[in-house]
């Protein structure tokens, strides 16, 4: 199955997949759809654990119960800040 650069040709009467280079611009493009694609990600994962830190500032769970949720949280926000920056 081709990708976007790909099509299909007739060479020598049979079908062929032949690949074309991407421009930069194209290439670029990818990546910042690369990077949108990867920060959506993240901040669907904080906000599938946001229960848990309502939960914990509302005092239902303890700092021991929330210490990884919270440290992976932190990580999250971290790599967010980062890809937005590129």
């Amino acid at each position: 199955m081709p990708d976007k650069y790909s099509y299909y040709a007739v060479v020598d009467g049979k079908f062929t997949i032949k690949r074309r280079t991407p421009t930069k611009e194209e290439l670029e493009a990818d990546n910042r759809q690369v990077v949108k694609r990867e920060i959506s990600e993240l901040k669907r994962k904080l906000s599938d654990t946001d229960y848990k830190a309502i939960k914990y500032a509302e005092g239902f769970l303890t700092e021991e119960e929330y210490k990884e949720t919270k440290a992976q949280r932190q990580i999250w926000r971290d790599r967010i800040n980062e890809l937005e920056v590129l």
